[in-house]
């Protein structure tokens, strides 16, 4: 993928960098009503610890900027029997069973596995390719270049397809072909009310409210708090660490005391008003890293 130079040339200047995006501008934590390039650093210092040519500057491609700390982003992948305690609203500690139960026919949000339950994500939907058939869509980070096959988690752990392309982008969607006579429900995602509209992509744009349905958290409701976003992902296996620069992103925060999205939630469809706008490929503890529909229809361009 090619990135503009001047977004290319800002990371290589400020090691510190974790994410740019616009956004709104926040003042004293809060958002105000004006929108600005937003420079995520790991670490924010005072300015006078910061190198003269490591300083942001005020207009950052003719638009104001904005400095925030934060965390870096890594892959929302899970291992398959491992649960994750999340505390929506606040209270107590809700697992969503269903979303990690055998379903026939099969549904989008339910838990898929990859090398024979190795690591698990979301089985995000249904969509057709140029030619017709039907594909699942996953997350990158579930299946990985050495898989044989795909497998409904739960107790028959079913082979259910195989990956149909291997995108270069670590986190990014994956065309999974689907086993012969195979049972599902193009439009369906467990506990989404609104039948999918799969051949409507949507632009995110910032303020726009999301839903979604994942294996570990559930349906929850978000944001859209960034767009155009520029960030290193990166994926822990095992001693090993992989970090990747991307593009095509945008960001989600939870619109409620609930976690948005987590591990285990890599492949879920971002959904407005029935429109894909999006899928979740990972993030930090608040903020949800999502590629957009574009990468999306590129996945399924790559099949043909």
């Amino acid at each position: 993928m090619d990135f503009p130079c001047a977004i290319v040339d800002c990371f290589a200047q400020h090691p510190n960098l974790c994410r740019l995006s616009i956004a709104k501008k926040t003042v004293k934590g809060k958002p105000i009503d004006q929108v600005a390039v937003k420079f995520v650093m790991a670490e924010k210092k005072l300015l006078e610890f910061v190198p003269v040519d490591e300083l942001v500057p005020d207009i950052f491609l003719e638009a104001p900027t904005d400095v925030v700390q934060g965390k870096p982003a890594y892959t929302f992948e899970i291992k398959a029997n491992q649960a994750v305690a999340f505390r929506p609203q606040g209270k107590g500690i809700n697992l969503p069973l269903g979303h990690r139960q055998d379903t026939d026919p099969l549904i989008g949000g339910i838990q898929i596995t990859a090398d024979m339950g190795q690591k698990a994500g979301t089985l995000g939907g249904f969509i057709q390719d140029s030619h017709g058939q039907w594909v699942m869509l996953t997350s990158h980070a579930v299946v990985q270049s050495t898989v044989e096959g795909v497998y409904q988690a739960g107790p028959k752990g079913r082979k259910i397809g195989a990956y149909r392309n291997y995108p270069a982008e670590l986190g990014f969607p994956v065309a999974v072909h689907m086993e012969p006579d195979l049972r599902f429900q193009p439009r369906a995602i467990m506990g989404i009310d609104v039948p999918v509209l799969l051949d409507e992509y949507t632009v995110p744009t910032l303020g726009m409210k999301v839903v979604k349905s994942g294996r570990t958290t559930g349906v929850t409701t978000g944001v859209v708090s960034e767009v155009n976003t520029f960030a290193f992902l990166s994926q822990v296996n095992g001693d090993e660490h992989y970090s990747e620069f991307m593009a095509e992103l945008f960001v989600v925060e939870s619109d409620t005391k609930a976690t948005f999205a987590t591990n285990g939630d890599a492949g879920a469809l971002i959904i407005h008003d029935g429109g894909i706008i999006g899928m979740v490929i990972g993030g930090t503890e608040k903020e949800t890293l999502c590629c957009t529909s574009e990468a999306i229809s590129d996945c399924i361009d790559q099949t043909d």
